[in-house]
């Protein structure tokens, strides 16, 4: 089984120094219960409910659809 704190290391010491702000810090310090915590959970939450929205949206085209189907078939 790999040791995944000396596989973090290599890669940090692979790429030097790391910026503030960077990508790979932020998921550092979610990964430490830090400041990068706070912007992980925004971004999932964020995500869900875009998910939700994007299924609410399709379910009610799916109804308009069904409702000007069952007018018409009544019209006929």
């Amino acid at each position: 089984m790999f040791d995944l704190g000396s596989l973090a290391a290599g890669f940090q010491a692979a790429v030097g120094p790391i910026a503030a702000g960077s990508a790979f810090a932020i998921l550092t310090s979610a990964g430490m219960g830090g400041y990068g915590l706070g912007v992980v959970q925004a971004i999932s939450i964020s995500s869900i409910l875009t998910g939700t929205c994007g299924t609410a949206a399709v379910a009610f085209l799916k109804a308009i659809k069904e409702d000007e189907q069952c007018k018409k078939e009544k019209t006929e």
